[in-house]
């Protein structure tokens, strides 16, 4: 078990938290194992529990400590030295892609419903696995920001797969190009999220919410799930998480994206120069 992700059982529910707030909750291997254990347990519990006894999970609650529920991809990974150069970034970037989007698949199919709660900033990939949940609440402060273009990176984590779908290609691509912030009111508004929380009420309501779920009759929530998502013209997801995972591993070891990451880490504006083609070894 990661100690990054940390796991806590509540009757039916199944909370699962992203504990590493002194680094913002970044995606890295380590916290993405860690919620692929999490994911797992709550997949093998329901399914060898007896539906009939209720001591089994029966619903999943995502959550995060510290101020913010997770600032996207961990960018000092993103920028550590490979001897392989420009080939050896390319690989180390999409395989943490990879790694995540299978958990996010796994996640998509757990045979119970899937609450998330979220607080203060969901950037980058964060925003990915926030939206990954079937009930996604929001505190009013919440705030989401795409942030990859400031790396000289692509979305990744299904980021790009929905916000197309909530804001429509126009929004969607305005706020990831321009590196945009959706306030919770707009995501709200956009159909994006499903609730808007005053922040000190989120944990009980997302804890009401999660035991509500958890109480009621699994598989019709699992069967009403599988007809949103059917209505909603869900069948291109898996294709475009392999889709996203090849690109931002491609940006990842051209010029800009070794810039952008450079730049993050040392306090400076990025000079983005849009060449393309290998970039320099590292």
């Amino acid at each position: 078990m990661s100690p990054l992700v940390r796991q806590e059982r509540d009757g039916g529910v199944l909370r699962v938290v992203l504990d590493d707030p002194d680094a913002g909750n970044v995606i890295g291997h380590e916290l993405v194992r860690g919620l692929g254990d999490a994911v797992d347990a709550a997949s093998s519990d329901a399914a060898s529990s007896d539906a009939a006894s209720g001591g089994g999970v029966r619903s999943l609650l995502l959550t995060a400590s510290g101020p913010n529920f997770s600032l996207g991809g961990d960018i000092r990974f993103f920028g550590a030295g490979d001897a392989a150069g420009a080939d050896g970034v390319r690989a180390r970037i999409g395989d943490l892609a990879a790694s995540l989007h299978a958990v996010l698949r796994r996640l998509r199919e757990v045979p119970v419903p899937v609450v998330s709660a979220v607080h203060g900033w969901a950037a980058g990939a964060g925003i990915g696995l926030a939206l990954a949940a079937d009930v996604v609440l929001l505190a009013e402060s919440a705030r989401m920001r795409p942030g990859y273009v400031a790396l000289g990176f692509s979305p990744d984590g299904g980021v790009s797969w929905r916000l197309t779908r909530a804001l429509g290609p126009a929004r969607a691509a305005d706020l990831m190009m321009t590196n945009g912030v959706l306030t919770a009111p707009e995501a709200l508004a956009a159909g994006l999220v499903s609730r808007v929380v005053p922040d000190g009420e989120l944990p009980a309501v997302a804890l009401q919410v999660a035991e509500a779920l958890a109480a009621g009759p699994t598989r019709a929530l699992l069967r009403t799930r599988d007809l949103v998502r059917s209505a909603a013209g869900d069948a291109g997801y898996d294709a475009h998480l392999d889709a996203e995972a090849a690109a931002i591993a491609a940006c990842a070891g051209e010029p800009d994206g070794l810039e952008g990451v450079a730049a993050f880490l040392a306090k400076r504006r990025p000079a983005f120069t849009g060449a393309a083609g290998p970039a320099p070894s590292v």
